[in-house]
């Protein structure tokens, strides 16, 4: 009782002498651990009293209808702050601030909050409206009508507590951009039947809310095991004593180093919405539905670089003698080679809109076949997100018929450099398959009679360019094997190695029939006599 006296009796105080004071906790992306946002919480400093936790406070102005002026006060708070980090240029991350279901019953929250941020001048994109569960459960006019106003002007309305203190039936009434987990939710589980049956109810309410386009986002995160169990679950982003405490602004300034752009909000959206079911199955914006093993990685700066990847992807890698995620981006971003110019026709093809690219090589004497999809661009740093695959996408008749030819190559393979598919009618490199990260100068996608010349004049010794470019002339090739009757053409030309050696190779070219179509098998493996 003295407690709840002291309280109403030095609330207005505290407020005009700055007792109450806002302080911010990280909220940090699952896949970078960057800082992407922060929560405001209300903090007492009290001159007498010493700091007076929010359970020792909160209860008291919540029984006295009082909180809506703690709310508004530290909505004050959060905009002089993002007001001051504008005009001295210092970057800032969106803020989250609670609101009270009673609040609603007490002012116009609406007007409130819109009246300071005009006051500073700041933009909506800057605040999110957090709801707790008391106002998020409880269905009348006035809260209804307040909460579809925050959503109508255009703010990111989040639901706090969700599967605890919030319902179902909030999720459905209003479209919120966010839920809130608890991660004590694992805490509570006392063995290991209990949090099989835990963790198994959070991914599947993870995987409702992404299919619902509804970003996640789990308090209270205090140990490595939690954050490994909601990574892996597909969780965005993440909150709790195991990044940080609360804070005063001061000090959430010197993290800076590690904000994220806001740019970059719509970029990471996109890359959450990618479905994780509790058997790791992705299904993509486009509705396709993906085997076991996957990743999501970023291509940036012509390198690539692990955003996520499930457990089965790492088993996959483990079986091919890859370890670990630095080995597996190692071993992919070699800086030349024929690898290398696969990779970036790779990419091409994805952001040019391509569904269902094809990516495959061979590591020791192993034969890799993945499959990406393109997810967003980051409009920052230009780095592309995608999906990549360890097989073929489901229900995709073409992949499979494209498998059983690769299939039929896989024993010469491992005896040759490197193979080209190309389409006889327009010269266009559908396939290509490689087996050395020595040289390369085609990839998918190109027309190989542009690029021969480019070829020879990079690989081919001078004095061979000429009959080489003979040699592979799309135009005569099939006039050719009908003069000499034969299954193939092959000559041996000196070429040109990266680190400038000279090596005999024999190049041969093949003719094939595929799905009705006339196809033209370029190789490149040892020439004789080398």
């Amino acid at each position: 009782m003295e407690r709840e006296e002291y309280v109403l009796k030095s609330f207005e105080k505290a407020l005009n002498e700055g007792w109450v004071q806002v302080h911010y906790q990280p909220v940090v992306r699952t896949y970078t651990r960057r800082i992407c946002g922060a929560e405001a919480l209300a903090r007492w400093m009290d001159p007498k009293e010493g700091m007076l936790s929010p359970g020792q406070f909160i209860p008291v102005l919540e029984k006295h209808k009082m909180m809506h002026r703690l709310d508004l006060c530290i909505c004050e708070y959060i905009a002089k702050d993002i007001a001051f980090c504008r005009q001295q240029s210092i970057p800032f991350v969106p803020v989250s601030i609670n609101i009270s279901g009673m609040d609603f019953y007490e002012t116009d929250m609406f007007a409130e909050v819109e009246r300071i941020l005009s006051m500073y001048a700041i933009d909506r994109d800057m605040i999110r409206i957090e709801i707790i569960e008391q106002g998020a459960n409880k269905r009348d006019e006035v809260v209804d009508r307040a909460i579809d106003q925050f959503i109508g002007a255009g703010y990111q309305v989040w639901l706090d507590n969700f599967g605890k203190g919030s319902s179902f039936e909030a999720l459905e009434r209003y479209q919120y951009s966010l839920v809130k987990l608890d991660a004590r939710f694992l805490e509570d589980a006392k063995n290991h039947s209990m949090m099989e049956k835990a963790t198994a109810m959070l991914s599947y309410t993870v995987d409702m809310s992404k299919h619902m386009e509804i970003a996640t986002l789990a308090e209270n995160v205090e140990t490595e095991e939690q954050f490994s169990i909601l990574r892996e679950m597909g969780v965005e982003m993440l909150q709790g004593y195991y990044f940080c405490k609360p804070i005063p602004f001061e000090e959430f300034l010197q993290q800076q180093d590690i904000f994220e752009n806001i740019e970059e909000g719509s970029y990471y959206k996109k890359i959450g919405q990618i479905e994780l079911n509790h058997e790791g199955i992705a299904v993509t914006s486009y509705g396709k539905k993906g085997k076991e093993a996957l990743a999501i990685m970023e291509y940036r700066d012509r390198r690539f670089y692990y955003l996520y990847q499930n457990e089965a992807n790492r088993l996959y890698m483990q079986n091919i003698g890859i370890e670990n995620e630095v080995e597996a981006e190692n071993f992919l971003n070699q800086r030349s080679g024929m690898l290398q110019e696969k990779i970036r026709g790779f990419v091409r093809r994805m952001i040019a809109g391509e569904r269902l690219v094809h990516l495959n090589f061979m590591m020791d004497s192993k034969v890799i076949d993945l499959w990406g999809d393109y997810i967003a661009t980051n409009p920052k740093t230009g780095g592309i997100a995608m999906l990549i695959h360890k097989e073929e996408l489901l229900e995709v008749e073409r992949v499979d018929r494209a498998k059983k030819f690769d299939m039929a190559l896989r024993n010469i393979y491992r005896i040759f450099d490197r193979f080209d598919l190309v389409r006889l009618s327009d010269g266009i490199i559908t396939n290509s398959y490689v087996n050395t990260s020595e040289y390369g100068a085609l990839h998918e996608g190109q027309d190989v009679r542009g690029v021969m010349a480019l070829y020879a004049a990079k690989y081919i010794v001078p004095e061979q360019q000429e009959e080489f470019s003979a040699f592979v002339a799309l135009d005569s090739i099939m006039e050719r094997f009908e003069m000499e009757s034969v299954e193939y053409l092959s000559h041996n030309f000196d070429t040109r190695m990266d680190d400038g050696r000279i090596l005999k190779k024999k190049y041969f070219i093949q003719k094939l029939v595929e799905e009705r179509q006339v196809m033209i098998l370029f190789g490149i493996g040892q020439g004789e006599g080398a």
